[in-house]
């Protein structure tokens, strides 16, 4: 993979290593076994096997895995739709394992603690008093567990793991496909109306609207791999600014064409959706790209007429969007606003609310929703009879975890964004490519905070994994890369002690 990978950028024909054909041969056991019809147990058996050998050979196949397995939310899919045990999907991640022990113990590399390290711990114990102190412990030691879980372990598995532009540069294409697989089936289903189907998981639907159309039934969107359209939307769209990435990069022409085929079956899932905030966030990031001379006014034009054509595909995109318009009088009696956006608006207010009466840590890891129904009431606006979320990351947060929680949440993504943007200006004449890495990791995080105004945060590996990969893109930033790609052993010093303090990028 990592070579396949390295010949996409390159743009060249390579003669296969040694152990890339030993690999090929081993993997020919496990599907020549199945036909000779093998007892289950010893196909079993041989493919452990082969996995074994593949990840000694090629321990950095382990890390695209997960990066796969993670960002498909695969693991969830398994345990729901085809009975995986859950220990054993929900343990996937642990694969980072063979990267970490192959650079620290072959390798001799220390161990990376990051700049945003301290502001993570922070928010952890934060959480952690907040826990000790909600009104259902329980609950929110579950919310505890999983940040520990999904964020802390996987945060400092994929930092470690991660240590070469090489590596960097193959997760980005995993994702480029793992969000082309997704908005392919996505189109598929859709073009064909064959929505009993859930392509195995990996294509399930939610969230059904009513109202686009004079006399239309209702719609129901597409929710890919996860729980909700919106969330989907919000994962899909965070893609995008990759794409761009490796666009800039100028890798070679197949790259740049992978890039743009992957943008656009993205950018049609996103579309199909209906989801608003993914719109506006985006929308706002393309701002951005702007203002760092990354769009030039010359593609001002091409961009037009992609959403143009976009809004030609999923005319319902459009019409959904012109809703917003009754946002700005809400509140007013005579303006007419759909539910959905009444009833955001009334929890993102029942959410502040709570925070002003919980100011300093708030009322608990993901206890919001406990409190929502006596808050929302205050409000009045459009008030649900059950617990809701607070669809605002910001508020969100502020009351779950008060003002300290939110300080070194968002402390930690302002030094991983500062980080990035240093090795961007620091890389832009040296080494470009990597430097439009920094710049697309960049704009993935401030895509997460833009559309963050719309959700609040869930499924959180999804976050924590884009903080620890641009993370890892500034610490590859501060080594010379030398033929192999691959960074230098770090100084005497920091191998003595086992454990290396990240200086800051263009510190």
């Amino acid at each position: 993979m990592a070579d396949w990978v390295e010949r996409i950028g390159a743009g060249e024909r390579s003669v296969a290593s040694p152990r890339a054909l030993i690999t090929l041969l081993l993997g020919a056991l496990v599907p020549a076994a199945a036909a000779m019809q093998v007892p289950m147990p010893v196909l079993a058996v041989l493919a452990a096997l082969l996995a074994l050998v593949v990840l000694v050979v090629r321990p950095d196949i382990a890390t695209l895995a997960v990066i796969a397995i993670v960002y498909s939310n695969a693991a969830v899919v398994a345990v729901r739709f085809h009975n995986v045990p859950f220990t054993l999907a929900a343990g996937s991640f642990l694969l980072l394992a063979v990267p970490l022990g192959h650079y620290l113990l072959v390798r001799r590399a220390p161990l990376i603690i990051p700049p945003a390290m301290p502001w993570v711990l922070g928010y952890l114990l934060v959480q952690l008093v907040s826990t000790m102190l909600a009104r259902n412990s329980a609950s929110a030691a579950g919310a505890l567990a999983i940040l520990v879980s999904e964020g802390l372990l996987l945060y400092l598995l994929v930092v470690n793991s991660v240590r070469t532009e090489r590596v960097m540069l193959g997760i980005v294409f995993v994702l480029l496909a793992t969000g082309a697989i997704l908005g392919a089936l996505t189109l598929h289903q859709e073009l064909t109306q064959n929505l009993s189907n859930n392509y195995l998981g990996f294509a399930q639907r939610s969230g059904d609207i009513t109202g686009l159309f004079p006399g239309q039934v209702a719609i129901s969107r597409p929710a890919g791999p996860l729980d909700g359209p919106n969330r989907y939307a919000q994962v899909m769209v965070l893609l995008l600014p990759l794409a761009f990435a490796v666009v800039w990069g100028r890798y070679s022409r197949r790259a740049t064409l992978l890039a743009i085929g992957a943008g656009i079956l993205i950018s049609i899932a996103v579309a199909l959706t209906l989801s608003r905030g993914a719109a506006i966030g985006f929308g706002l990031v393309l701002v951005l790209m702007f203002a760092l001379r990354y769009v030039r006014l010359r593609n001002i034009a091409f961009l037009g007429v992609a959403i143009i054509a976009l809004f030609l595909v999923v005319p319902q995109y459009a019409t959904r969007l012109q809703t917003l318009d009754a946002v700005p009088g809400v509140a007013n009696a005579g303006v007419q606003a759909d539910g959905s956006i009444r009833s955001r608006l009334t929890e993102m207010a029942a959410a502040a609310l709570v925070f002003v009466d919980h100011p300093i840590i708030g009322v608990g890891p993901d206890q919001f929703p406990t409190y929502y129904l006596a808050y929302a009431e205050k409000f009045g606006l459009r008030v649900r009879q059950d617990d809701r979320e607070a669809h605002n990351l910001y508020v969100g947060i502020a009351s779950d975890s008060g003002v300290l929680g939110s300080i070194f949440f968002f402390g930690a993504i302002g030094v991983t964004i500062r980080d990035l943007a240093r090795t961007r200006s620091r890389l832009l004449g040296s080494r470009p490519q990597l430097a439009y890495l920094a710049a697309g990791f960049m704009l993935v995080l401030v895509t997460f905070l833009t559309t963050g105004i719309f959700l609040h945060l869930a499924m959180e590996r999804y976050f924590w994994l884009i903080m620890a990969l641009g993370a890892a893109v500034s610490v590859i930033g501060q080594h010379p890369a030398n033929a192999l790609g691959e960074e230098r052993d770090a100084t005497p010093g920091a191998r003595r002690r086992g454990v290396q303090s990240v200086v800051q990028p263009g510190g």
